[in-house]
């Protein structure tokens, strides 16, 4: 939804709506990215960690720890890079629009590329969102650098003073508040009894203050974002702030019923399979599609800003689920199944050998 509403100028009778505390979130980019790196650590980390009524936790095997986390992203994203490179060949044409389109959008796909800039982004090392196809990469970047990382957080994970001393010292790398969101999430799954504990202990009122804290934490990086843009130290410690709003939320899910129901509906799971493949083929949808659907409508004589919005954000879901649908279930779901298999014929030959 954030690269969505982004894609087109909208006026301050619309934008409002962008920013109003608490229910901003359904817009907020940064903070979905934030979350997604939080989950991560906690997801990775979770079947080599003990907890109360927990199997034995899994030994951590690195080799396929690494192959099966390289096949279960670059394969899914390969594909859809080759399907940007076809759709910005055939079906990218900038239209005028009314609204008109943003500048940050019109940035996109402006470039022609040579052998040397397809490399560089199957490596992850172009880093100029003009000439990259899929122009949300700067997070899988991180996600991946992160996930090599997280066999060294689980280590560390008692070592409380180590702990805390890189992440301090990771903190003023330039992209290092993204891995405490790795931290954080780690950190999670290790006190996750605890936490739980201390939440079941706490009477409605508590909950709801602490639900309310978290969302403020969550919102931390948009709230300092507009206040101190320019404030780099600032920026990084908002990041923090959000990633701890996110373990916070997080705990009192595990802690309610009702949450976890509503988690578990088929349409939510479903959403959750496929949440890959939306991440990677939203821009094809709208760099591709959104603008002619628009352009439709102009020429049709619908230019009322409500109904243009209307009728993105619906297209935007439409066509990113379809087209996400198509890449899980023909690479993403194959691509799993491989990395098992091939992790399970390492792991049975180092044990034959």
């Amino acid at each position: 939804m954030s690269h969505t509403l982004a894609f087109l100028n909208w006026s301050m009778s619309i934008q409002w709506i962008f920013w109003v505390p608490f229910f901003s979130i359904l817009f907020s980019g940064k903070q979905a990215v934030c979350m997604f790196f939080v989950l991560s650590g906690y997801i990775l980390s979770r079947p080599f960690i003990k907890n109360e009524g927990d199997p034995a936790p899994k030994k951590i095997n690195i080799i396929t720890f690494y192959i099966r986390r390289f096949i279960r992203i670059w394969p899914p994203w390969f594909a859809v890079f080759l399907a940007s490179i076809v759709a910005k060949k055939y079906f990218f044409s900038p239209e005028k629009t009314q609204p008109e389109m943003t500048d940050w959008i019109k940035m996109f796909w402006q470039h022609s590329l040579v052998f040397k800039d397809y490399l560089k982004q199957c490596l992850f090392l172009e880093h100029d969102s003009t000439k990259q196809l899929l122009n949300q990469d700067w997070s899988l970047g991180i996600e991946l650098k992160g996930s090599i990382l997280i066999p060294l957080f689980i280590l560390m994970r008692k070592r409380y003073f180590a702990y805390f001393a890189m992440a301090g010292a990771v903190f003023f790398l330039n992209t290092g508040p993204r891995y405490i969101s790795f931290m954080i999430g780690v950190m999670l799954a290790s006190n996750l009894d605890f936490l739980i504990g201390k939440v079941n202990c706490m009477k409605l009122v508590q909950r709801v203050f602490l639900l309310i804290i978290g969302l403020v934490l969550y919102q931390a990086h948009d709230f300092f974002a507009n206040m101190l843009p320019n404030e780099v130290l600032v920026q990084k410690l908002a990041w923090v702030l959000s990633s701890f709003g996110c373990a916070v939320l997080l705990v009192l899910i595990f802690c309610s019923k009702s949450a976890q129901s509503f988690l578990n509906l088929k349409i939510m799971t479903f959403i959750g399979k496929i949440s890959f493949s939306l991440y990677l083929v939203q821009f094809i949808v709208i760099l591709c599609i959104l603008p002619r659907i628009v352009l439709f409508a102009n020429n049709h004589g619908v230019v009322n800003e409500y109904a243009i919005l209307t009728v993105i954000v619906f297209a935007s879901i439409l066509f990113s689920a379809l087209l996400a649908c198509v890449n899980y279930y023909l690479v993403e779901v194959p691509s799993v199944w491989f990395g098992h298999k091939i992790s399970s014929a390492i792991q049975q030959r180092q044990k034959y050998f």
